[in-house]
C-alpha cells in the first residue's frame, strides 16, 4: 500500500485500524529483513539484453526500450514507461507527418511529459472518436489536441463517440459524415502511430465513460484476449477477436497499423505482459517502451493468457 500505491502512513494506519506508528515500524522492519528493497536508478538505464532478446523474438520490432522495474504493477510504472514514451515519440516523429494517436491514461502521460517543440505542418489525429465527459482526461479529443499543442501543429478531430450505441453501423455513420470521413481518412494513413494497449482486467475506460455495458465486456472475457488497441480486442497470437461492437467502432483499425511504418506502443506492468505479447506477434507494433517485469514475461513466454493454440 505505501510503496506500490503511494498510500500515506496515516491513511494506511486508519485502513487497517493500527496505530500510525505501528506502520512506521513495520515499514522500518521490512527495509531491515529485506523484504522491501529500495534500488535507485539512473535516468537513461536500459535493459539492453532484453531490448535485444524482443526484437529477436519478433522482428518487425524496429525498438525496443525496456525500463529496470521498481515496481510490477501500478502508476509509478505507467509514469516512467510514458515519460519515456514522449522521448522516444519527440525523435520519431518529423516535418509534415501525420500523427494517429490513441487515447488512456499513460498516453496522457506522455503527451503531458512533451517538451514543447515547433515541427513544420505537423497534424495529429484522433484514432478514434471520443470518449465523452466521463473520460474527459484520457479522451482521444483533448490528447490529440494536447499533442498538437506540443508539437505546434494541427488538430483534426471526429466528432463522434468512439462505440456507438447498440443498432448503429460505423461504416454508415462515416459514409453519411464527410467531416467523420475526413479525419478518419487522415487517421488511417498516419505516418506515425502512438497507442496503448488495453488489458480486460486493468483498464475499464470503454465501461466509466458509457460506451459499453457490462455485459458486452463479459461476452468478450469469455474469448480470453490478451488485450486491446483502440477497441480492437485479439488474442495471444495476434489474431482479431470478433466482439459484439466490431461494427460500432468510429476508428483506426488493426490492419492500418500493421500497413505502418512507425508505431509506437507505450505500456508497462506485468499485468501489461499479455497485451504486448499479442500485439508483438501480430504485427501491429514497431517501437515498444515498457518495463523489465513485463518484457522478461513476453520473452520467457510465460503471460497469464492462454492462446486457442494452448488449449
Amino acid at each position: 500500500m505505501y510503496y506500490e500505491r503511494g498510500i500515506k502512513q496515516e491513511q494506511i494506519a486508519r485502513s487497517l485500524g493500527v496505530s500510525r506508528s505501528q506502520v512506521s515500524r513495520y515499514l522500518a522492519a521490512s527495509l531491515e529483513r529485506g523484504i522491501t528493497q529500495i534500488r535507485v536508478i539512473a535516468p537513461d538505464e536500459v535493459d539492453t539484453e532484453l531490448e535485444a532478446a524482443l526484437r529477436e523474438r519478433f522482428p518487425r520490432l524496429a525498438e525496443a526500450v525496456v525500463l529496470p522495474s521498481l515496481f510490477t504493477t501500478g502508476p509509478l510504472v505507467r509514469t516512467r514507461v510514458a515519460s519515456i514514451g514522449a522521448d522516444v515519440l519527440a525523435r520519431l516523429v518529423r516535418r509534415q507527418d501525420t500523427v494517429c494517436i490513441g487515447a488512456g491514461r499513460t498516453l496522457s502521460q506522455l503527451v503531458s511529459a512533451l517538451t514543447p517543440t515547433s515541427r513544420e505542418d505537423v497534424v495529429v489525429v484522433q484514432a478514434m472518436g471520443n470518449a465523452g465527459h466521463e473520460g474527459l482526461d484520457i479522451d482521444y479529443n483533448a490528447i490529440a489536441s494536447a499533442a498538437a499543442a506540443a508539437f505546434g501543429g494541427r488538430a483534426f478531430q471526429v466528432n463522434a463517440p468512439a462505440i456507438l450505441g447498440a443498432g448503429y453501423d460505423a461504416k454508415r455513420l462515416e459514409a453519411s459524415n464527410q467531416s467523420i470521413a475526413d479525419a478518419l481518412g487522415r487517421a488511417r494513413r498516419a505516418d506515425i502511430f502512438i497507442v496503448g494497449l488495453g488489458s480486460l482486467e486493468t483498464d475499464s475506460l470503454y465501461v466509466t465513460t458509457g460506451l459499453l455495458a457490462e455485459e458486452d465486456l463479459a461476452e468478450i472475457a469469455e474469448l480470453e484476449p490478451a488485450g486491446d488497441i483502440c477497441g480492437h480486442f485479439y488474442d495471444l497470437d495476434g489474431r482479431p477477436l470478433p466482439t459484439p461492437f466490431s461494427d460500432r467502432l468510429v476508428g483506426i483499425g488493426l490492419e492500418d497499423l500493421r500497413r505502418a511504418d512507425r508505431v509506437l506502443a507505450v505500456a508497462g506492468g506485468i499485468e501489461k505482459a499479455a497485451a504486448i505479447q499479442g500485439a508483438l506477434t501480430g504485427g501491429y507494433v514497431t517501437h515498444l517502451v515498457t518495463d523489465e517485469a513485463a518484457a522478461r514475461t513476453v520473452v520467457m513466454g510465460t503471460s497469464p493468457r492462454k492462446s486457442a493454440k494452448q488449449h
